[in-house]
This record gives structure tokens, C-alpha cells and sequence, in this order.
């Protein structure tokens, strides 16, 4: 059995929803209106689609991640008490 502190889970679990917090948004790609620009045509609009959803879903990853942490930490240290309760009734 390991020994599981719930504050220690927390905090990392909230370290997980400050990264997605710390996750800006991505910049526009903003190109001149001259030939080069108008040669790209449209690159530059489904460059930003991609990088908008690759920004969504990374922050969609981290919230479902610190969510995992939280989850899975009440059980292990849920476990952790009953297992700690059992050897105390035996004393």
C-alpha cells in the first residue's frame, strides 16, 4: 500500500488546469495583402482552423486529465483509509 495524500493530488491535479489555463490562444496568421499573400490563398485560414482546434483540444486533453487525477486519487486514497481503518480495528 502506498501512502496517498489528497492535498499532494490536488495540488497536482490543479497544476494540470493551470497549464490549460496558461494555454493561449493561437495567434492569427495575418499576411500581407500583396501577391505572396494572395498566392497562399487558402493556407493561411485552414492554418488557423487547424491551430484552433489542435489549441481546443489540447485544453479539452489537460481539463479531462486533471479530472483523472482527482478521480482516481479519491479512490486510491479512499482505499488507502479503509486498508488503514481495517488494521486499526485488529489492535
Amino acid at each position: 500500500m502506498m501512502e496517498m495524500e489528497r492535498a499532494a493530488w490536488e495540488r497536482a491535479a490543479r497544476t494540470v488546469d493551470a497549464l490549460a489555463d496558461g494555454l493561449g490562444d493561437p495567434p492569427r496568421l495575418d499576411l500581407p495583402a500583396d501577391r505572396y499573400g494572395r498566392a497562399l490563398g487558402g493556407v493561411p485560414a485552414a492554418s488557423d482552423a487547424a491551430a484552433r482546434d489542435l489549441h481546443a483540444a489540447a485544453v479539452a486533453d489537460l481539463r479531462a486529465l486533471a479530472t483523472r487525477i482527482r478521480r482516481h486519487a479519491r479512490a486510491a486514497v479512499d482505499a488507502d483509509e479503509a486498508g488503514a481503518r481495517a488494521i486499526e480495528a485488529v489492535r
